[in-house]
């Protein structure tokens, strides 16, 4: 579908915006998409699944609010996936309705910006629950003594990395706020606090300076302000994120932390899993160094 916008300024003559959005009406049409048919109807036997699981664990005490964070984000999770379902459903519905419509008026301009809205809202929520799921693959990874060690540094130093997380942002604002009201007339990349804010965190990633307007316009000030937050945000937070990181791997692999705490590393899962993977490399004529270790 294309969309054609005129806008007609006061001082004459008409600016013209156009954009093509592509989305396929009929979903099912080849061989392979009544496979995602049943992959659908799997996802949805997954769902209820989820969903019973959860309304037994509802049911039993949770300890911990580590417990209560990972049961909340599975419940939003069915939730999303709930959604997802339930806007493909909506999507199918409008899609028949429209094209019904349009058999019997053909002379009648047809809208189609509720099936983008569907079709955009459906690919969203669809992107958000595959990102997450695919992270919980981690969890299962664990047998390996590397993602072992990186997923318990996490867990140790979370308190500590949502506090950085926390004065990073109280940062950034503070600092998007003063350049948003000092030279937010002068620069197009701080027009608002919105873009300010997104100049800033682009420069905190060293991907962007100052401003990519005139140099004469920036004041003594602006160089100053930037270079506080590059001193406070790049050298001192990312740095001392770092170090979190880093005295927590230390204290994880040298032991030096609260027994039980984080689950035990499983070397006998790991020597299992590793002699397996080595057998079948050997049956392809590699011979893999061994990755087995322990703790």
């Amino acid at each position: 579908m294309t969309s054609f916008k005129w806008e007609f300024p006061s001082m004459g003559g008409t600016a013209q915006k156009h954009t093509v959005t592509s989305f396929r009406l009929y979903p099912y049409m080849d061989p392979f998409d009544y496979l995602i048919l049943v992959v659908q109807l799997c996802f949805i036997v997954f769902t209820l699944v989820k969903i019973v699981r959860i309304f037994y664990r509802f049911s039993n005490t949770l300890r911990g609010y580590r417990e209560i964070l990972l049961h909340l984000l599975k419940t939003a999770l069915v939730l999303l996936s709930v959604t997802v379902i339930v806007v493909y459903v909506i999507r199918i519905d409008r899609t028949i309705f429209t094209i019904e419509k349009i058999f019997n008026n053909k002379e009648q301009f047809i809208s189609f910006d509720q099936l983008i809205f569907l079709d955009d809202l459906y690919k969203m929520c669809l992107s958000i629950l595959i990102f997450f799921h695919i992270l919980f693959l981690l969890r299962h990874l664990t047998y390996n003594f590397h993602i072992y060690l990186l997923q318990n540094t996490i867990r140790i130093a979370s308190g500590q990395i949502i506090s950085c997380m926390v004065f990073l942002g109280i940062a950034i604002i503070a600092f998007s706020s003063l350049q948003y009201l000092f030279t937010g007339r002068k620069l197009s990349d701080y027009r608002s606090l919105y873009n300010a804010m997104l100049s800033l965190i682009c420069a905190a990633l060293s991907t962007a300076k100052l401003s990519s307007g005139k140099s004469e316009i920036i004041s003594p000030f602006d160089k100053l302000t930037f270079f506080l937050f590059g001193l406070i945000v790049n050298l001192i937070l990312l740095n001392l994120f770092i170090s979190i990181l880093n005295e927590t791997l230390s204290a994880l692999k040298t032991g030096n932390f609260v027994r039980g705490s984080i689950p035990t590393f499983d070397k006998e899962l790991n020597q299992f899993v590793w002699e397996k993977i080595s057998k079948i490399f050997s049956l392809c004529g590699v011979h893999p160094q061994d990755q087995s270790t322990s703790m």
